[in-house]
């Protein structure tokens, strides 16, 4: 979990609550499969989020309509919604029939999608951690995040990819756009983002665990 929920958890319970963040996925999807993605969509860039199709948390619908505004400047990029969820009609009526937006529904192996991306754009309205952003920096992939619950943990301050305060779709083309253009932004966020994530694997969440708890029970 993310120091957010544990201050909420802390001030519901009137007790200490130590904090461990959860671990990034460990994909490691084929050069075969990500390149069959890409080539599905062609050269443009393809701007992607993964998360169950529920406005309310996620926020897809700011993304669909500042992805209306980007192919004004890329004619030819493509927005892939991975997931499933109660608002995909809604979503497909705001993508007004437009095929450059793509409803990848529900996908058991997430990897060769996220890795296809050029961007992983990520509008959540809550959010207790949001463990996608965490695999994407692990696979490369710049992050645009907003600012709510645990996201600027993982982002910090904007070096491990770009933090957007509003749910403006304008603010988010404009976001989106720079991490696309700006060459050094993006390779500092990726860069920053792999080391980040390479201290949250499984492993060091596992550490942390057996740590909290032999400490707990007065192992030492």
């Amino acid at each position: 979990m993310s120091q957010d929920v544990s201050r909420l958890l802390a001030a519901q319970t009137n007790r200490q609550v130590h904090t461990i963040l959860d671990s990034c996925t460990a994909y490691a999807p084929t050069a075969d499969k990500v390149s069959a993605i890409r080539k599905q969509f062609g050269a443009g860039p393809i701007i992607g989020h993964v998360g169950a199709l529920h406005d309310h948390h996620k926020g897809q619908s700011v993304l669909i309509e500042a992805f209306h505004r980007l192919v004004a400047t890329y004619p030819d990029a493509h927005l892939v919604l991975l997931g499933a969820g109660p608002d995909q009609v809604w979503f497909e009526q705001l993508a007004k029939g437009d095929k450059r937006i793509f409803f990848a529904g529900f996908q058991a192996d997430v990897g060769p999608w996220m890795s296809a991306m050029d961007v992983l754009a990520f509008p959540s309205r809550e959010e207790g951690l949001g463990s996608s952003v965490l695999d994407a920096m692990a696979l490369g992939v710049p992050v645009v995040a907003s600012s709510v619950g645990g996201l600027p943990e993982l982002i910090g301050d904007q070096q491990r990819g770009a933090m957007v305060l509003s749910h403006d779709p304008a603010d988010w083309e404009v976001a989106i756009r720079r991490m696309l253009t700006d060459d050094a932004m993006r390779a500092r966020c990726i860069d920053a983002g792999r080391k980040f994530s390479a201290q949250h694997d499984i492993r060091s969440m596992t550490e942390s665990y057996v740590a909290r708890y032999e400490d707990i029970l007065g192992f030492s």
